[in-house]
Order: C-alpha cells, then sequence, then structure tokens
C-alpha cells in the first residue's frame, strides 16, 4: 500500500512539472501604455507549427511596437494585435514583427508612419502602412524602407500617402544600399493610391511602387500587387542608381507581379503617342523601369498593365524581359513586333528589351509561346 501511495506521489509530481515548464515555454511580453512608460507583464501563447503562434512579446494598441522593439532581444517574434499605432518604427534590432491578422482583413494592424528596416535579420509581415499629411521626409519619403541584408517584407499592404516631396519619388517599399546589402526578399505585398502632388494638387516628381536602389544584391521582387499610382512620372517596380550613393543593384528577380494603374490618364492627362514622342509630363507610368543595369535584371511572369510595360533605359545591355503579359495576346506594342497591341515595350537611349516568347494569357499561366513561329517550341 505505502509503495502503491509513493507511485502515485511521484506520478503526480512529473504531471506537475511538465505543465509548468510547458507554460513556462509559452510565457511572453505583453506591452501596454501606463502614463509614458511601456511596461511588460507576461502571456501564455501557443505555438503552432513553423512557428506560427510563436510570440516572444505581444503589443497591443494602447502601447507602442517601437517601445517592443528596443526591449526585444535579437532573434525575437513580437505578435501585434489589430489596431491603429500612430507612430514611425524603427527596427533596429535583428527581430520579427508579425501583425496577428492578415493586412487585408477587416481588422488590421494599422501603421500610421514609416517603418524603417535597420538591422540585418529583421522581418515584417502583416502590417499596413499609411499615413496623412507630410512627413520629416522630405527626398524619397517611402511607407517601408530597408537598409540592411537579409530581409523578409511580406504580405503587408502601404497605401494612400499623398504628399510634395522636394525631389525624387513617394516610394512604398524600397530597398536602399548605401552600404553593400544582400539577400532581400519583397513578395505578397500590396502597394497602392499614391499621389506625388504640390498644394494645388498637379502632379510633381515622382511615385515608385517598390523601388531597389543603389548597391543592393541577390534580391527578389515576387507576388506583389502595385497599382494607382499617379505624378509626373511613375513605376510599379524600378531599379535604379542613387545620386548619394555608388553601386547598383544586382541579381534582381522581378517575377509573378502584378503592376497596374500607373500614370495611366485617369488621374493626370499623359501623353499617349509613340515611343518617341513620349517627353513631356506627365509621363506614362512604367510596370517596370530599368535605370540601371539591364543584364542584373530577370523580369519574367509578371502582368505588364501599366501604359508602358517595360522601360529600359540601359543602352549597353538588353533586358531579357520574357513570358510576361502585356495585355494582350499579340504581345507588346514595339516597332519589333508589328500588329502587337498590348502595352508598351519602350525601350529608351537606343536600348534593347528581349520580350518573345510572351504570355498569352494573364499571369499565372504557362501559355509563353507569344511570338514564337509554329514548330520553334
Amino acid at each position: 500500500m505505502q509503495t502503491t501511495r509513493i507511485r502515485a506521489f511521484l506520478a503526480l509530481l512529473l504531471v506537475s512539472g511538465l505543465v509548468l515548464v510547458g507554460c513556462q515555454d509559452s510565457l511572453v511580453r505583453s506591452f501596454s501604455q501606463k502614463g509614458d512608460r511601456s511596461v511588460a507583464s507576461t502571456t501564455a501563447q501557443g505555438k503552432g507549427p513553423n512557428g506560427i503562434g510563436q510570440c516572444d512579446t505581444i503589443v497591443t494598441p494602447s502601447g507602442t511596437i517601437q517601445a517592443a522593439i528596443d526591449a526585444a532581444g535579437s532573434g525575437e517574434v513580437i505578435c501585434v494585435k489589430p489596431g491603429i499605432y500612430t507612430e514611425n518604427i524603427t527596427i533596429g534590432e535583428s527581430v520579427t514583427v508579425r501583425g496577428q491578422t492578415p493586412a487585408t482583413s477587416g481588422n488590421p494592424v494599422v501603421v500610421k508612419g514609416w517603418v524603417s528596416i535597420e538591422a540585418e535579420g529583421s522581418v515584417l509581415r502583416r502590417v499596413v502602412v499609411t499615413r496623412e499629411g507630410p512627413t520629416s521626409l522630405p527626398v524619397d519619403p517611402f511607407g517601408i524602407r530597408i537598409t540592411a541584408s537579409n530581409i523578409l517584407v511580406a504580405d503587408n499592404v502601404v497605401h494612400s500617402i499623398s504628399e510634395e516631396v522636394e525631389r525624387g519619388s513617394i516610394n512604398g517599399i524600397q530597398a536602399f544600399g548605401g552600404e553593400p546589402l544582400s539577400d532581400i526578399t519583397i513578395k505578397n505585398n500590396i502597394v497602392r493610391d499614391y499621389r506625388n502632388v504640390d498644394d494645388q494638387g498637379d502632379p510633381v516628381f515622382g511615385v515608385a511602387g517598390i523601388k531597389v536602389q543603389a548597391d543592393v544584391s541577390d534580391v527578389e521582387v515576387t507576388g506583389n500587387e502595385v497599382r494607382d499610382l499617379h505624378s509626373d512620372f511613375g513605376f510599379g517596380v524600378v531599379l535604379t542608381t542613387s545620386s548619394s550613393a555608388d553601386g547598383v543593384p544586382k541579381d534582381v528577380l522581378v517575377e509573378n507581379n502584378t503592376l497596374e494603374g500607373i500614370n495611366d490618364g485617369t488621374v493626370f492627362g499623359v501623353f499617349s503617342g509613340s515611343n518617341s514622342g513620349r517627353d513631356a509630363p506627365p509621363f506614362p507610368g512604367s510596370a517596370v523601369g530599368i535605370e540601371a543595369e539591364a543584364e542584373e535584371a530577370t523580369v519574367r511572369g509578371n502582368n505588364l498593365l501599366a501604359p508602358n510595360g517595360v522601360e529600359n533605359k540601359d543602352e549597353q545591355d538588353p533586358l531579357v524581359a520574357e513570358c510576361n503579359w502585356w495585355g494582350d495576346k499579340s504581345g507588346p506594342t514595339d516597332d519589333g513586333n508589328h500588329g502587337g497591341g498590348g502595352t508598351w515595350a519602350l525601350e529608351r537611349n537606343n536600348s534593347e528589351i528581349e520580350y518573345t516568347p510572351w504570355l498569352n494569357a494573364p499571369a499565372p499561366s504557362n501559355a509563353c509561346v507569344g511570338g514564337e513561329r509554329p514548330g520553334n517550341r
């Protein structure tokens, strides 16, 4: 009898210990606001497969995302509850910031400000970034900016930013290599509804949905949707140099994106003549623009639905832009494609765009046979 009681007692202790260990593993910090200070408390949070649902810190709208980042250790996951967060955010520690609901849901995480990602290995997911009125960024203002390596920006929505800038463009998502950067992934985001206008509502300077600029290498821009951007000039995705930094984008893949409604004449009047006549602002927008080295970019599997499907300014090397949908099964409008009725392949400065074969139907599609003669495949 005594032996049986001892065994039962030991079993009870073992079970209690396992429960306590499990609880301790799932304790997370929760940030709420008390006066002017963000304070941390512990909250139980379950863990799912592949880290889904795993949180080291939980932020609520009564606190700030920035306070959670400042208190986090390297590699921690900061989960953000739905609500409005009026703040500019600098991710200066290698952390994951993730909204607990999809950015496209009816109850998302909304950041009214901007997000600057400055720490290597950081992740930003499922956040809406928007704002009203000007910021303290008169040159190249942004919704999300990346200035570090090994970064993932995914499943976010950046929208409705309208302001006048002194020079440059309003950028939805910008990867800027003031110093050499590498391994940047920008995927499954939505960038929409931008205006770059003056006090009278007239267009000034530019807009860019996703900008890859200066010394940035090994970049994937995939599965994004960019639409409704309007100003003097505009790009859905642009690869470009910088007047303030050396280097050019290298090894950039632009794939499976839908880019439409960019300076298409629905907001500001744009000239719609031939390639050689498109030289007065507001310029027709370009789904993809190359203002750097074309040989460093691959453009494929995209829906190119701005007035210019692709614009290339590199006269040294052709741009490979095969297997894209140009809005019509006849392929792009170009002097070299007789009968082409789709969006323009705009070859500036005697540049070239290699667009054959093209998709015969909107992406995603396997019908990459446009422009090929029967028997060539």
